[in-house]
């Protein structure tokens, strides 16, 4: 507790000289470090009402735990008592939660001062820890041991106690929806084998009103504008390690969009209401009332406003109920333009980054200082810190500034690791084993920069890779990147053009190589669906230890080749998901100047499709396409050519045109690939993430380049496939396991029934 002495010895209130400063401390800092902190000199003017000044101006520094402040005279008498200093943070009964990971969020660094208020914070982070892994009844406290010479250990000493998990949730009311899909809307699920990955079966009390709210706005995103959460009951086991949820919702009517319009009656200046009348799209969604949509639409309207320079006009959505000639229930919706008070950006304070440096939250923010004032603007930027994932909690506050016109704004946020290490082994049907060691940080010393490292192993290759990322190149919306790779690939050809097998023990039909790349690119969003980048790179191509029977093909590549390449690729994506879409379309072009200055140089052009479309709440039909091309070349290097494999076209292994004689795959300069999926439930709970799928694929690899001696076979012939897929979102990953029938093939063509891979991808 600070203790405060103020005494005013002075009879009079004149201002004096200040002639002397008397300093009384027995801590580490100097007297002339003390002297620093004031706010007043030798020589300043100062009188008996500026002692709260120095007061107020030490008790910030937050370095002393008791201050006494004396004026008498022309002399400044300042006795202070430093608070400890820590000398070290303990943790006891922590047996599921490592002191390291503890140790990060609290922010308490050795040698730095006792504070009671961030002891306080301290405990209340662990708390917050410990309930974010189900510990709902774990309770931690805190006591400080003292030292000499004024240290203290700080000993936080938690109770786990056991672990809460949600053992059933129930509704009652839900007739539009199944209780499995209201589950799985929620962020809390049902205890389940499946998710010994994940916490989501944890009960946490702080997460009811987040799924109150998400069941909300999943039943307005339907229609259902009127739907309530009349009550949550949470009923707890005799021990404490299992709650039952029972949600008690009354849904109303389901609503479809009628008419949409903007009312700018209640301004006085001028708008151009043919682009704020373009903003009107989105407010429904098969056929009904849609309450994203809405949201979307008044944010899209107030960002016209600002681009027409109307900075005090404030969008206001007022719905109407009724009901149409068919009684169907119906709203109409007016988007109200008001006029709002001038209040405008005075200070931006950002709090609680104690590693984050300010400019990382900052260049979210849609606001600057001097700015009007627009909250939803000021809705958007929490949203996008949020969306940086650096911080377990981000909050807002506003204070009135110099003036009534303006605001100052506190953003307080909560710090959390942003750091990932582990390893990883698999199968896939194309590589055979694997193994994985990675590394990965999304906040580079605080400066918001994304560092990667792996080294990968399969059956065939050895490689590492690193790259890092800067979102905010030179302070623009530039995201800039370097990388750096090196891989060695054992390569096993067959012997003949109707082996299955791959030969990799035989010194007579192998050969290596090693590739080192090296570059740097840049990407750029044009606007919320359009997507830029560029990429250099400079490589080390070297093929050797060539066997005596492979294709003169790849004998023709013998030895070290050096090569730069510049490539462009653009984007459009309106997915309503980017891992796992049911609505939108994708698509990408990529051209590249592969190999300049280089034997091997050509031209790549790539272009990539793909359509998902909903037909009702669990099945939906996803297509895709693509087609690549190499231009203008004289040779191509054997790892720049195109081929085909279960990636393009499902049930096939490597395949495409061979040389007759050695069976080498030579690849070709021309591909056309196609494929379409019908996905659907199989019976496993949604929140499981298994689904099933029926596919059709095909596909065609031509223009293999000429070479001396080299008979071509497997080049003419299309490929295809159908079979169906199972599919698991699990807590590793997107797991894909296929089983096909081939329709179509060339005679050399290995194939396969039973397929693995990792990722739900179409092309």
């Amino acid at each position: 507790m600070v203790m405060v002495m103020v005494m005013c010895m002075a009879s009079a209130e004149a201002d004096v000289t200040l002639q002397r400063i008397v300093i009384k401390d027995q801590g580490r800092l100097s007297h002339g470090a003390i002297e620093a902190m004031l706010p007043y000199r030798k020589g300043d003017s100062i009188s008996q009402d500026d002692v709260e000044n120095i007061r107020r101006a030490l008790l910030q520094t937050q370095s002393f735990q008791s201050i006494s402040v004396v004026l008498k005279g022309s002399i400044l008498f300042i006795t202070t008592q430093e608070n400890p200093i820590i000398n070290s943070v303990v943790f006891r009964g922590n047996k599921n939660i490592k002191a390291s990971v503890l140790k990060a969020a609290i922010q308490l660094r050795v040698l730095s001062y006792y504070n009671e208020k961030d002891i306080k914070q301290a405990t209340a982070i662990i708390a917050s820890i410990y309930k974010q892994q189900g510990y709902s009844n774990a309770t931690v406290t805190e006591s400080p041991h003292r030292l000499s010479g004024n240290r203290v250990d700080v000993i936080f000493t938690v109770a786990e106690n056991a672990i809460t998990k949600v053992a059933r949730i129930r509704f009652v009311g839900n007739h539009a929806f199944s209780s499995g899909a209201l589950r799985d809307v929620l962020s809390m699920k049902e205890q389940a084998w499946w998710r010994f990955l994940t916490y989501s079966d944890v009960y946490e009390k702080n997460r009811i009103d987040a799924d109150k709210s998400a069941l909300i706005t999943f039943y307005g995103n339907h229609g259902f504008l009127d739907m309530k959460v009349l009550s949550v009951n949470v009923k707890r086991s005799p021990n404490k390690s299992r709650v039952y949820i029972t949600y008690t919702i009354k849904e109303g009517k389901r609503y479809k969009l009628g008419r949409i319009f903007i009312d700018a009656s209640a301004i006085t200046v001028p708008v151009d209401m043919k682009a704020l009348n373009k903003q009107l799209v989105g407010g429904e969604r098969n056929g009904y009332y849609y309450v994203n949509g809405l949201k979307d639409i008044v944010l899209n309207i107030t960002k016209e406003l600002i681009r027409q320079g109307h900075l005090f006009i404030a969008v206001a959505p007022k719905v109407a109920r009724s009901v149409d000639a068919k009684g169907n229930a119906v709203v109409r919706v007016k988007f109200s333009l008001v006029d709002v008070k001038h209040v405008f950006v005075e200070r931006i304070v950002i709090r609680g980054n104690t590693r984050t440096f300010d400019k990382v939250i900052r260049r979210e923010m849609e606001l600057v200082e001097g700015d009007p004032l627009n909250m939803l603007l000021m809705r958007n930027s929490v949203q996008n810190i949020r969306n940086l994932g650096f911080f377990s909690n981000v909050k807002v506050s506003f204070e009135k500034g110099s003036s009534d016109d303006q605001m100052v704004i506190y953003i307080t946020v909560q710090e959390k690791s942003t750091g990932v290490m582990g390893f990883g082994v698999g199968y896939g049907s194309a590589d055979g084993l694997l193994a994985k060691i990675y590394a990965k940080e999304d906040n580079f010393l605080g400066h918001g920069q994304k560092v990667n490292f792996s080294i990968n192993k399969t059956a065939k290759n050895i490689g590492f890779s690193a790259s890092i990322t800067q979102p905010h190149f030179l302070g623009r919306k530039l995201s800039a990147n370097a990388f750096l790779s090196n891989n060695y690939t054992q390569n096993g050809t067959d012997s003949s053009a109707d082996s299955s097998k791959t030969i990799v023990s035989s010194d007579d039909y192998a050969y290596k190589t090693k590739k080192l790349s090296f570059g740097w690119g840049f990407s750029y969003n044009l606007n919320k669906r359009w997507y830029d980048s560029i990429q250099l790179s400079f490589d080390r191509h070297e093929t050797y230890d060539i066997g005596s029977k492979v294709s003169q093909t790849i004998k023709d590549e013998a030895g070290v080749s050096y090569s730069f390449t510049a490539s462009h690729k653009i984007i459009y994506s309106d997915l309503d998901d980017l891992l796992n879409p049911t609505r939108g379309i994708r698509f990408s072009a990529l051209t590249a100047m592969r190999n300049v200055f280089s034997e091997y140089k050509n031209l790549f052009a790539e272009a990539k499709a793909a359509y998902f479309h909903p037909i009702n709440d669990q099945i939906s039909l996803s297509a895709a396409g693509s087609a690549a091309k190499i231009f203008d070349y004289d040779k191509v290097l054997l790892e720049n050519r195109l081929y085909l494999n279960s990636n393009y076209v499902r049930g096939f292994e490597e395949v495409g045109p061979r040389d007759k004689v050695t069976g080498s795959l030579i690849g070709g300069t021309t591909r056309f690939a196609g494929i379409a999926e019908l996905n659907f439930p199989i019976g496993f709970p949604k929140s499981m993430g298994v689904t099933g799928a029926l596919f059709a694929s095909a596909a065609k690899l031509y223009g293999t380049p000429p070479s001396k001696g080299i008979e071509v076979i497997g080049e003419k012939e299309w490929r295809s496939s159908v079979g169906f897929s199972l599919k698991w979102a699990a807590p590793i990953g997107s797991l894909r396991f296929d089983f096909s029938k081939i329709l179509q093939k060339a005679p050399s063509d290995t194939t396969s029934f039973y397929q693995f891979n990792i990722g739900f991808g179409l092309l």
